[in-house]
């Protein structure tokens, strides 16, 4: 199984195009982040993915589930936000970082 790892640091809504970006035999692809978020904040991360950088304002976001996304076989880019709520104002999650885990079956 190969793994391609891409580290994204500081970046709310960074974008990937790449043609390293490709599904078909891909495994478990994956959003995984290192944050510290107290009580009473919420932290949400979102995807989305598409065949060409042109066509993601129209792509619809993919909430994470366990960290987890789907890729189209045509797809090259890859975007993700980060959401950061907050119960009172006086205290939000903070993100350190972000990695996006790539997998394919080869």
């Amino acid at each position: 199984m190969k793994t391609v790892s891409l580290l994204l640091v500081g970046l709310l809504m960074p974008l990937i195009c790449s043609s390293r970006v490709q599904a078909g035999t891909w495994g478990e692809d994956s959003v995984n982040y290192k944050a510290d978020v107290p009580r009473g904040t919420e932290l949400r991360i979102d995807v989305r993915t598409t065949a060409g950088k042109g066509q993601l304002n129209q792509a619809e976001w993919q909430h994470l589930e366990a960290n987890a996304f789907s890729l189209h076989a045509t797809d090259r880019c890859l975007q993700y936000r980060a959401t950061f709520k907050s119960d009172d104002g006086d205290r939000f999650p903070v993100l350190d970082r972000v990695t996006v885990d790539l997998s394919t079956g080869q």
